[in-house]
């Protein structure tokens, strides 16, 4: 029954009613409306090797380097990777440094490599990513080559911040000739 007439005036005007939001309904469906999300234009993480190899006056330099980033970074997101006696990632300031003041055992060595890979997966969203590691160098495992050469594959600047050389030393204990002096 299309017609109106004989019904009652409030059946008539809901049947309106849902005519017209079933036509508003249609007409959102077509214009596919969508909700616009901002994200931060930078996002950082600080990589911090502070592995037995890390002198306490190269932890102090460390220490004010973290500082005097977290600082400057005002409202960039950013979060700080240790790798001391475990490896943590945190976004708080203080936690890191209580973190870098808890170095590791000298026989576990340092892992240069596998930090920055972590470093690359803890990455904030944002349009352009960062990474500054924070290291004297000393790397016993991994080859830290490869996961630069993804990190480039990605446009992921991988910045790094020098401590100074490594506190532990090699030297040779015994030189033995195995040829004749000819």
């Amino acid at each position: 029954e299309r017609s109106t007439a004989g019904h009652s005036a409030w059946r008539s005007f809901g049947a309106m009613l849902g005519r017209g939001l079933a036509l508003c309904a249609l007409l959102l469906a077509l214009s596919q409306p969508y909700v616009e999300t901002t994200q931060p234009d930078r996002s950082v993480v600080f990589v911090v090797d502070a592995s037995a190899s890390l002198s306490p006056e190269r932890q102090a330099r460390a220490a004010a380097w973290l500082e005097e980033a977290w600082e400057a970074k005002d409202s960039v997101p950013a979060s700080i990777l240790i790798s001391g006696e475990q490896v943590a990632l945190t976004e708080g300031l203080d936690e890191a440094l209580d973190l870098l003041s808890r170095t590791g055992e000298p026989r576990a060595g340092s892992d240069l490599r596998s930090l920055v890979e972590l470093g690359l997966a803890a990455l904030p969203p944002a349009r352009h990513q960062e990474i500054v590691l924070l290291s004297d160098g000393a790397s016993t495992h991994g080859d830290i080559e490869a996961v630069l050469r993804v990190a480039s594959a990605r446009d992921l600047p991988v910045h790094t911040a020098p401590l100074g050389p490594s506190q532990l030393r090699a030297g040779a204990g015994k030189l033995e000739l195995e040829q004749d002096r000819l």
